[in-house]
């Protein structure tokens, strides 16, 4: 197996409106479905937990791998600004880092005739 050089960018939302709701399952399926998959075709979705300004909330990651280009980071910077209009939040985290990934799309039988 051989690994393309690509990068992974992760998308952190907080799911606290302020202080006193929350966004719910459903406005978050339809952002995701709405927002983020209208600009990539594949991404993975984490539950999670963290913290911000010192208080927990829960909190959602995105990965998405894909190459570094500035129709990418414009993309990012969408989703980012939509998040933040939408739900009224301070701000969503974006990192990138570099990775090798490889999209194995082999069946059991090929790999063993490999």
């Amino acid at each position: 197996m051989t690994f393309d050089s690509n990068v992974q960018f992760r998308v952190a939302l907080g799911r606290n409106i302020g202080t006193t709701s929350q966004v719910s399952d459903s406005e978050l399926t339809s952002f995701l479905s709405d927002v983020v998959s209208a600009r990539f075709q594949g991404f993975a979705v984490t539950q999670g937990f963290g913290y911000w300004q010192g208080k927990p909330e829960a909190s959602v990651f995105i990965d998405i791998i894909s190459e570094d280009t500035a129709e990418t980071r414009n993309s990012l910077s969408l989703i980012a600004a939509e998040y933040n209009t939408r739900f009224s939040q301070d701000c969503v985290l974006v990192t990138r880092q570099h990775i090798g990934a490889n999209f194995a799309s082999l069946r059991l039988s090929e790999a063993i005739a490999a």
